[in-house]
Parts: C-alpha cells; sequence; structure tokens
C-alpha cells in the first residue's frame, strides 16, 4: 500500500531516510539521500528488509547474490543499484531515484481521466522497456553469459520519470523472495506469468516476453488484458492464450500492432517471438507508423499535456545548489565468439558465429550436435543459452516431425500456385512447407502476405545474396553477426541497426529473397506438400513493400521454364477459358498490367489456350509469358 508520508529524518550508514513511500510483504521503500563530503547529496530509493528477513542467513545470501547480479547492469532502461548493505540486523538496497510514476499508476491515471494511452506513446514505452529488458538477458561478465532473466516483469515494474525517462526497477527482492520460499512464484502477478509457467515448466527468455507483451497490452488498453485472473475461470482462459479484450477493447488498434502483440502473447512459447530482441524489432517497426515519441523529451510533453508529471533535477548539492548527473552507461556488445561443434566422432571447428548461424538457418547440423565456445565444456545445441531462441524457431526446425495438423496438398505447380493465391486472396495464415529428400522450403504467411521464410539451399541466406549482390560487404556481415551480434535478432535488421544497411534496401532485399525462395518452392521435383494453418514462424515480419497477392503474382510471371509449363497446362489446351465474374476485382488485386489484360481480353467471350497462343504468331518469348499468366488466371480463379 503506498503511504507516501514524511518521517523524522533516520541515518543508516550513508543514507538519510526521509519519506516513506511504500509498505510491502518484504521490505519498506523510502526516499532518502546518499551524504557525501562537503555538503553533497544525491536522492536515491532505499528498500529496508523487514526485520525477520534481515535475519534468515539464507534469505540474506539469496539476496546478497541478486544484488550483486543486478548492480553489474549498466543501461539507460535499467534503475542503477547504487549500493547493498548487510549487518547490524539492517539490509538495505539503495538504487537510483525515479521522480514519476509506474506504468502502473500511468495506466490507472489516464483511464480516470477517461482518455486512452495513445498507441505511439504505448509503443514507445515499450520499445525503451525491452531495451532494458535485452540488456538484462544479453548480460555477461569475464566468464561470459550470466544467462539472467527478469522474471518478475508487471507494470509496476516499470518507471516512467517526469522528464520521460523509462526503466525497469529493481527486481532483485522479489526474485530472493521467491528463490527462498519467502513468497510463492508468480503469487503477485498471475496475469503477467506466461502459460507455460502455470503448467509448470521452467522459465526462459520466452516468457519475459510473455510478460512484457502483457504489460504493451495494458498500455494499449489503458486497463488489463487478463482482468479475472483472482477467479480459476481466468486463469483457464489466460492458460489457454483468451485474447478476447484485444478484440472487444482494441478495436482502434491497427491489424500491424494486433500482429506484434499476437506474437509476444502467444501461448506455445515456440509461437512466441524467441527474444526481447525480435520483440523489440517489431515493436519498432509499428512505432514509426503509429508517431509515437521520438524521445523521453516529447514523451515528457505528452505527460504534462495531461496534467501528470512535475519535473525538478534528481541530483543536487548543498554548496554549488542544482545540478544534473547522467550516470548511464551504453551498452557493450558482445566480443567476437569461436565455437565448436562435436557430434558421433566428429570435432569442427572452430567456426565463428557467422557460420555457426548459417549452419543452423539452413537445418545443416543434426539434433545430437553439441557446441563449445572456447574452451567451455560441450552442452548440446538446444540448451546454449546464446543460441537457444535461434534453435528453436520454428522456421529453422527442419528435422522435426510434421505436426498432425498438417494437411497434405498436391505438390504439383498449379496445385501450389492455387494454394497460394487462396491464401493472398482469402487473407489466410499458417505454414507452407514443399520437401524432397535433399530439399525442404518453408513460407509463413500472415493476412495472405508471405512474411518469413526458411530454405536450406544456403545460396539462398540473405547475407549471401547481400553480399552476391553487392549491397554490402562480407565484413559487414560477419561484424553484425559477431562482433555486434545478438542471439536471435535477425541478421538484416541487425545491418540496419548498425548503419551497414537502410530500411528501404533491407525490404528489397528480403522481398528478392522471399521471391527466390518461392521459386525454389514452386519447381522443387518430386516433392510433397503440406499446410498447417496458424502457424506463425516467432520472427517479427519486415512490412513489405507490395500485397502478397501482388508479390506472389510477381514470382508466378518468372517461375517456371516454356517446356513445364506446356507440360501441367495441357489439360487446357483445347478447353475454353472464360473470365469469372470477379475478373476484374482479381485482376487489381493480382496488379495485373494493361498489356496482361489485352492478352486476355478474348477470355471474354470464351477462347482455348491454344487460340490465344496461336495469336502469339510464333513469339516464343510472347508465348512463355502468356502460358504464365493462363497459369496465374486459372490458379487465381480469374479464368474458369
Amino acid at each position: 500500500m503506498i503511504l507516501s508520508r514524511p518521517l523524522t529524518a533516520e541515518v543508516l550508514g550513508a543514507y538519510r531516510l526521509s519519506r516513506l513511500i511504500a509498505h510491502g510483504s518484504l521490505a519498506r521503500l523510502y526516499e532518502g539521500h546518499l551524504i557525501g563530503t562537503r555538503g553533497f547529496e544525491k536522492r536515491v530509493a532505499i528498500k529496508r528488509v523487514h526485520a525477520e528477513l534481515a535475519a534468515d542467513p539464507v534469505w540474506v545470501s539469496a539476496f546478497c547474490e541478486e544484488a550483486r547480479r543486478q548492480a553489474s547492469l549498466r543501461h539507460p532502461n535499467l534503475v542503477e543499484v547504487i549500493d547493498f548493505e548487510a549487518g547490524g540486523g539492517e539490509l538495505l538496497l539503495a538504487f537510483e531515484y525515479v521522480d514519476g510514476m509506474t506504468a502502473a499508476d500511468l495506466i490507472t491515471r489516464v483511464a480516470a481521466r477517461r482518455r486512452r494511452i495513445e498507441v505511439g506513446v504505448a509503443l514507445f514505452i515499450a520499445r525503451e522497456l525491452l531495451r532494458g529488458l535485452e540488456h538484462v538477458h544479453e548480460a555477461q561478465d569475464d566468464l561470459g553469459p550470466l544467462g539472467m532473466l527478469h522474471g518478475t516483469l508487471t507494470p509496476r515494474e516499470v518507471l516512467i520519470g517526469n522528464a520521460g525517462q523509462v526503466k525497469l526497477g529493481e527486481f532483485g527482492l522479489r526474485r530472493a523472495a521467491e528463490a527462498t520460499g519467502v513468497l510463492p512464484p508468480g503469487g503477485q502477478r498471475k496475469g503477467y506469468t506466461a502459460p507455460e509457467l502455470l503448467q509448470g515448466h521452467r522459465a526462459d527468455r520466452r516468457s519475459d516476453v510473455f510478460a512484457a507483451g502483457v504489460v504493451l497490452a495494458e498500455l494499449l488498453l489503458t486497463g488489463p488484458l487478463f482482468p479475472e485472473t483472482s477467479t480459476s475461470e481466468g486463469m483457464v482462459a489466460m492458460a489457454a492464450g483468451d485474447l478476447s479484450r484485444l478484440r472487444t477493447h482494441g478495436w482502434h488498434l491497427s491489424d500491424e500492432v494486433r500482429h506484434v502483440l499476437e506474437g509476444a502473447l502467444a501461448v506455445s512459447p515456440r509461437e512466441r517471438y524467441p527474444s526481447v530482441t525480435a520483440f523489440r524489432i517489431a515493436v519498432e517497426s509499428v512505432l514509426r507508423e503509429n508517431q509515437g515519441p521520438r524521445s523521453g523529451h516529447e514523451l515528457a510533453e505528452w505527460l504534462a499535456s495531461l496534467g501528470l508529471v512535475e519535473l525538478r533535477s534528481e541530483v543536487r548539492s548543498c554548496e554549488r545548489g542544482a545540478a544534473s548527473r547522467d550516470l548511464r552507461s551504453s551498452y557493450r556488445p558482445a566480443p567476437a565468439r569461436q565455437y565448436r561443434l562435436r557430434w558421433g566422432e566428429t570435432d569442427e571447428g572452430p567456426l565463428s558465429a557467422a557460420v555457426l548461424i548459417e549452419r543452423i538457418t539452413t537445418g545443416a547440423l543434426p539434433d545430437e550436435v553439441s557446441v563449445s565456445r572456447g574452451h567451455e565444456p560441450f552442452v548440446p545445441l538446444r540448451s546454449f543459452p546464446e543460441l537457444q531462441g535461434l534453435v528453436e524457431l520454428p522456421p529453422y526446425r527442419f528435422h522435426d516431425e510434421l505436426d498432425p495438423r498438417a494437411v497434405a496438398i498436391a505438390a504439383d505447380p498449379l496445385a501450389l500456385a492455387r494454394q497460394l493465391l487462396a491464401l493472398a486472396v482469402s487473407r489466410g495464415g499458417g505454414l507452407l512447407r514443399v520437401s524432397t529428400a535433399d530439399a525442404q522450403v518453408r513460407i509463413y504467411f500472415q493476412d495472405g502476405c508471405p512474411v518469413f521464410s526458411a530454405s536450406t539451399d544456403p545460396s539462398l541466406l540473405l547475407g549471401r545474396q547481400l553480399v552476391a549482390s553487392g549491397v554490402v560487404s562480407e565484413g559487414a556481415i560477419e561484424s553484425a553477426l559477431t562482433s555486434g551480434w545478438r542471439p536471435d535478432e535477425p541478421l538484416g535488421a541487425s545491418l540496419v541497426l548498425r548503419g551497414f544497411l537502410s530500411l528501404a534496401a533491407l525490404q528489397a532485399a528480403l522481398e528478392k529473397q522471399m521471391e527466390s525462395r518461392l521459386r525454389q518452392l514452386l519447381t522443387l521435383s518430386g516433392a510433397s506438400a503440406w499446410f498447417l494453418a496458424g502457424a506463425r514462424p516467432g520472427v517479427p515480419p519486415i512490412p513489405a513493400r507490395r500485397s502478397g497477392a501482388a508479390l506472389l503474382t510477381r514470382v508466378l510471371l518468372s517461375a517456371h521454364a516454356p517446356e513445364d509449363l506446356a507440360k501441367f497446362l495441357l489439360p487446357y489446351w483445347h478447353r475454353e477459358l472464360r473470365l469469372t465474374p470477379h475478373a476484374g476485382r482479381l485482376a487489381r488485386l493480382l496488379e495485373l498490367d494493361e498489356v496482361h489484360l489485352a492478352w486476355l481480353a478474348p477470355a471474354a467471350q470464351g477462347v482455348s489456350l491454344s487460340a490465344l497462343v496461336k495469336e502469339s504468331r510464333g513469339d516464343r518469348e510472347r508465348i512463355t509469358d502468356l502460358l504464365r499468366l493462363v497459369l496465374v488466371g486459372i490458379a487465381s480463379g480469374l479464368l474458369s
């Protein structure tokens, strides 16, 4: 319960406690000051652990370990732990004081004004908290990654300062309490606990992704996403991924924002964003379109427009007056990594991160492979912390057994073209998987648009295509994947964020890659094909430059060789072809040009394929283009 009342000044070591802010089950929270020499003071927040806990050596040990780990973190979006003291029956944790409110306070105060948090503002706050959470996950010391999770994320742990800064609050105290059994795991954050944790599974990074997704959803809704978690029915609904409130209360959200939320709130961890990095990139992709604040100052201006903030300095000197001091430090990228691989009697390495990622993303490694970084012990690849998210991404699980819900479809070119265009026209979603004994292609669709692809062909990897086309150098690829690489961050996003590539160039390159993989899918001989409705890649899509129908049409108008076209269009050679009643709408959807429409004009009255070919007067190039156009027309339903 928030008390926020002054008290008689009490000095504990180097700290003076001046105001009791809150009284919780573990500690009292105070506003206080770090007292220095020559009258220097710095305002800080202080948690004073209750005496009965401070006397428990098991609790004290767990608390000190968590405090040490969190004190090693330095990031603009994390509250800085300044000091902790244990002794004399007292246990104190001093950390940066953020003058402002929590995200929970913001939601309550905006709702009380019968207003809604603007979409751009919510996305900006989410982006900032995800940056802090990302640093927690990627933290490392001289021995390597720390493997830290937040584990207690709710809007109450997100602090929003009067100057517009967004920071994740101190979280070590509650983690220590849950680790020692003082508090039940997740007891006070039921509405933010990932479904897999409710089922007794262990937490991983994707559990924090889910909690962050709930926080973003509540900012966008200006209210709870799962309001009835105090009841068994509410918990069942949450475990089942019931997002009905997004539909009933989130009518103002665009499809793109909904997709971002759904990627974070998927029930299955494997269908969720594999990392906070992936979630952050997805948020950034829609933040630009929703005109969110460009800085903390603009966020502060928005808060001030609602009468929610009062700006004031956080550091002062009694001798020299007010002054400000920025104690933040920037993210330190991970050092270059070298790996070794082992399976059976094979021992391979050292390999760079770029080579290892290429092997993972083309299915070139067996499931039983183990990996070692430097001179560390070998562990199974799927258990290796910094690669786990990438290995678990659904698109790269080439060797997994087929999902029993998948439906077999004919793999001939016309049937595949029908399936692709049907998805585009109906705005369907799911996974189309086409495979032979030697190759496999996977294309994921959302709202009728192919949004992510994977292939066992390494020549179709984005990095290789960028280098082959001269857009970036091999050195830039290696730099993005090694010296600046962070687990599970898509290569394209990494190149853009590090200035090697513009967003427009990335979109063009991804479109070219998608076209290449679609052509591969359409031309695999002796293949089997399956479709799994509703499947998601777990990776945020980069916004496409054209519609799914237009992209697929572009591919189909260039995919097949003339002899193959003649072969599978033979049944239509003497059959009458006629434009359907919906031909005009479909032509616009497929973005067919005037030349294409002129070629198909005779079909308004009915015409055979042989007659259309005859009108081409032996022009082989035109005949090839015509056959491809007829294939598109038949597959889309433009021709019957």
